[in-house]
């Protein structure tokens, strides 16, 4: 899986999880292209057929884009594999 962020060049881990009890962490490092970072990992165990939704969090205290109200920065994406 490779996740690109758009709004900023983002680097820091990354955990990613789906809804059959995979996860991994990746790491975001800025790309050449602006703004955009990239990072990579495997979610073992997910392949076999049918729907599943995959969740990115990035833990903003460990990243440069913490602030005083904390919270994590989420995105969460449904796929169905053939």
């Amino acid at each position: 899986m490779s996740l690109n962020r758009q709004r900023a060049s983002i680097r820091g881990n990354e955990l990613v999880t789906d809804t059959r009890s995979g996860s991994c962490t990746l790491t975001l490092a800025p790309t050449s292209t602006a703004l955009t970072s990239e990072g990579a990992c495997i979610l073992v165990g997910s392949g076999a057929a049918g729907g599943i939704a995959i969740t990115a969090m990035l833990d903003t205290f460990t990243s440069a884009f913490g602030s005083s109200t904390g919270g994590n920065a989420t995105t969460t994406a449904n796929f169905t594999l053939p």
